[in-house]
């Protein structure tokens, strides 16, 4: 199995420079000629507004260029999205207040976001399906120590909020039993 990268790019302003509406632009790139330096832009398809914070941006970044944002150091970042946003708006964006960017596939506890898949090489191996990777681990004596949980988890609802949900209560389902043993 493999892991899926996303990332967020966040950017706020104590006035949001678009106005008191929320803001909702799609990408579609028409023309493949922003700077060598820049090509991880293509990456990113949509900036939106945040409900819960209406002065924040928010952009998604996926796939391998998702790693490459990663890799840059956060004013480069900053800079970038800024140019992106400028090229984008044809206008004249002020600093932002706030700036943030989530780093997942470099994180050591995560190694990825969103959507686990089954690679190739997996299939290969005999992999059809979540439900292998469901299965507790047990130390020497034979108890469950370690349960899965989590979107990824899910035998048909894998990428979802609720099949992150469901295998939660599976695993609390599985420690209760094991708790009332």
């Amino acid at each position: 199995m493999d892991l899926g990268v996303s990332n967020k790019i966040q950017l706020g302003w104590t006035n949001p420079w678009w106005g008191s509406k929320p803001l909702d632009l799609d990408i579609i790139w028409t023309s493949q000629d922003l700077p060598l330096d820049r090509l991880w832009l293509y990456d990113i398809v949509n900036v939106a507004s945040v409900h819960s914070d209406p002065n924040v941006l928010q952009m998604f970044i996926m796939g391998k260029d998702s790693k490459n944002m990663e890799n840059l150091p956060a004013e480069t970042v900053l800079e970038h999205v800024m140019y992106l946003l400028k090229r984008i708006t044809l206008q004249d964006i002020p600093q932002p207040d706030f700036f943030h960017r989530t780093s997942w596939y470099n994180n050591p506890w995560t190694r990825g976001a969103y959507e686990t898949y089954i690679t190739l090489w997996g299939d290969h191996q005999g992999l059809k399906g979540h439900d292998p990777i469901t299965v507790p681990l047990k130390n020497s004596q034979g108890r469950q120590v370690l349960m899965w949980a989590g979107e990824h988890t899910h035998s048909t609802r894998y990428g979802t909020v609720d099949g992150a949900y469901d295998t939660g209560e599976r695993e609390g389902y599985r420690l209760l039993d094991i708790f009332k043993a």
